[in-house]
């Protein structure tokens, strides 16, 4: 059976603040994110552009029709990083950011305020060349290394990816983002090193049955890599906007897992959803969805879990308030996912 293989060229960025150096040393309290629990938030904040037209924005973001302005990018600016520092987690994990310029222009506005200390001194971004929309990470940790793995679609792909797929359909793989990994330590005692992915998996668009195949894909890349950094020693937590309802996953036998499928393995993921009472964090047609998700493993302990609907990221009746580009009102489809977890060596 082939092996999934994996393309390093889609397009990554590491910033560092040219005041790191202080804000590093400024410290608030001498107690460590690792001793009382790092706190990171995933969110898919629903397509975050910039107000500057490079050619792969959506239709919407376009054109002398757009109500898209630079005014209403700069008020989504401020509303996205007011509640960073309101939350104050030590991570933060989006989907759908434009590119290293809107990286940038967060990283600049978070900055601009010293009341938390110790600021976000750490990003990182990642997407495919010529792709719309990427993945990026705030941390107040300083990040070890960032990779990006993408599908090579060039090779064969083992006929179990396919099994959903009719015979004599075409198959054109679509656009996908990459999945980004990064490491990072946490400063506790055991110096342990933790492996964050982030996630953002190929939409139901096109039909769900239709494009399953290719979350297929991207789970097995997942799982893949998940098992290599295990075998290194090191913690997991993989986090982002799957697109994959936890019902649509495997189950596994142990309490409150699922199993991540590669196409000839499996490994075992925590999900704390499973104990979660709160219905789910994306709202369609009706229905509340669990497609948003956080998995651990290895030497990560997760303390608190919850899909966040305070700071008026709810509509009147408690769903996602979307964002709306006629109005420049709104937040995301999605609610952010919060999660406060410690990492020990194994």
């Amino acid at each position: 059976m082939q092996k999934l293989l994996f393309r390093l060229n889609a397009r990554v960025l590491l910033l560092f603040p040219l005041f790191c150096a202080f804000l590093m040393t400024a410290g608030c309290s001498g107690v460590s994110a690792a001793d009382r629990g790092i706190k990171l938030v995933s969110w898919n904040v629903e397509t975050f552009f910039d107000a500057t037209t490079n050619g792969t924005e959506y239709a919407e973001f376009t054109g002398s029709r757009s109500k898209w302005n630079a005014d209403k990018y700069r008020n989504r600016l401020k509303q996205l990083t007011d509640y960073m520092k309101e939350v104050d987690a030590d991570i933060y994990c989006f989907m759908e950011i434009e590119n290293e310029a809107v990286v940038m222009d967060i990283s600049n506005q978070l900055q601009g305020s010293s009341s938390h200390g110790t600021e976000w001194n750490y990003a990182a971004f990642g997407k495919d060349p010529g792709g719309a929309i990427g993945c990026a990470v705030f941390s107040k940790l300083p990040l070890d290394s960032i990779t990006l793995h993408q599908i090579d679609y060039r090779t064969a792909l083992p006929a179990s990816a396919f099994e959903s797929v009719g015979s004599g359909d075409k198959l054109e793989p679509p656009a996908m983002r990459p999945l980004l990994e990064i490491r990072l330590h946490t400063g506790d005692q055991s110096n342990a090193q933790l492996a964050l992915f982030v996630c953002h998996w190929k939409s139901k668009s096109g039909g769900e049955e239709e494009s399953a195949v290719w979350r297929s894909c991207q789970e097995a890349l997942l799982a893949r890599r998940i098992r290599k950094v295990l075998a290194q020693g090191a913690a997991v937590l993989a986090c982002g906007d799957f697109n994959r309802g936890l019902s649509e996953f495997m189950w596994s036998y142990q309490d409150g897992c699922v199993e991540l499928r590669d196409f000839s393995e499996s490994v075992t993921v925590y999900s704390p959803w499973f104990s979660s009472s709160q219905p789910g964090s994306y709202f369609y047609q009706g229905e509340w969805n669990k497609l948003d998700h956080i998995f651990t493993a290895g030497g990560t302990t997760l303390l608190t879990f919850f899909a966040d609907t305070g700071n008026g990221i709810v509509t009147d009746d408690g769903i996602p308030y979307s964002y709306n580009i006629q109005t420049g009102k709104g937040w995301s489809d999605h609610l952010p996912l919060i999660c406060t977890f410690t990492v020990s060596a194994q």
